[in-house]
C-alpha cells in the first residue's frame, strides 16, 4: 500500500495545482480534508482514486482522525479566517499525536505559510506567525515551512496582457522606505518545488531535524 499524503485546502489555489501531480504519479494515496460535503461530493467526482474526508479543523479530534495512519501532511491554512491559528495548532498536535505512536509512520509535516510573517499588523500574517512557532517547538516532527509570496493569480494577468495601454493600481508607494514590491509568483510556481520527482518531496523518506 502506499503512503499517505493528507492534504488540508484541497480546492484552494495551491492544492489546486499540487494534487494533480500527486494523483497522477501514484507515489501516494491521497487523503483530502474537504470542509464541507459539497466540497467533498466535488473532489470526489474530480478525485475518483482519492479518499475525501469531510474534516473540521476547529476540532482537535477531527484532525487526529484525517491523519491517522498518514505519512505526511501538506497543511494550508484558510487565510483571513479568524481561527486559523487554532485549525494550524489542531493540525500540530495531531500530527504529534500520530508520529507518538509506536506503530507510527508518520514522517514529514510541511506547512504553507507566508513571507515575512514578521509584519503582525496584518491578521494572516500574525496567525500564521504562531502557527510556524507552534511548529518549531513541536516535539520529534519532521518539518518543512514554505513562505509563499503575493500570489499573481490574484491578479488580472491575461486581461492586462490584452489591452493596448495596461494599467493596474499600485499596491505600494516606492517613495516611502519598506514599502517596495515583493517578487510575485504564480501558485503554479510552487509544482516543480513540490514535484514528487525533486528530493525536498520525497516526503516518505525518513529525516531528522536538526
Amino acid at each position: 500500500m502506499a503512503p499517505i499524503l493528507a492534504i488540508t485546502c484541497p480546492s484552494g489555489k495551491q492544492c489546486s495545482h499540487l494534487i494533480p501531480l500527486f494523483y497522477e504519479k501514484g507515489q501516494f494515496s491521497l487523503r483530502l480534508a474537504a470542509h464541507t460535503q459539497a466540497s467533498a461530493d466535488r473532489l470526489k467526482t474530480k478525485y475518483p482514486n482519492a479518499e475525501v474526508v469531510v474534516t473540521d479543523l476547529v476540532s482537535l479530534e477531527s484532525c487526529q482522525a484525517l491523519l491517522k495512519g498518514v505519512t505526511a501532511v501538506y497543511h494550508v491554512g484558510p487565510s483571513f479566517h479568524s481561527r486559523e491559528k487554532e485549525m494550524g495548532f489542531n493540525m500540530i498536535d495531531a500530527a504529534v499525536h500520530e508520529a507518538s505512536k509506536r506503530d507510527s509512520v508518520f514522517k514529514h509535516f510541511v506547512f504553507s505559510s507566508v513571507l515575512n510573517t514578521q509584519h503582525r499588523n496584518l491578521m494572516q500574517h500574525d496567525l500564521k506567525s504562531l502557527v510556524e512557532e507552534r511548529l518549531m517547538l513541536s516535539p520529534g516532527l519532521v518539518y518543512t515551512i514554505l513562505k509563499p509570496t503575493n500570489f499573481m493569480d490574484a491578479y488580472p494577468v491575461q486581461l492586462l496582457a490584452s489591452s493596448e495601454t495596461p494599467v493596474i493600481e499600485k499596491l505600494w508607494e516606492p517613495e516611502i522606505p519598506n514599502s517596495k514590491p515583493e517578487q510575485k509568483f504564480s501558485s503554479r510556481d510552487l509544482k516543480p518545488m513540490l514535484s514528487p520527482n525533486t528530493p525536498s518531496a520525497q516526503l516518505s523518506q525518513s529525516q531528522t531535524r536538526k
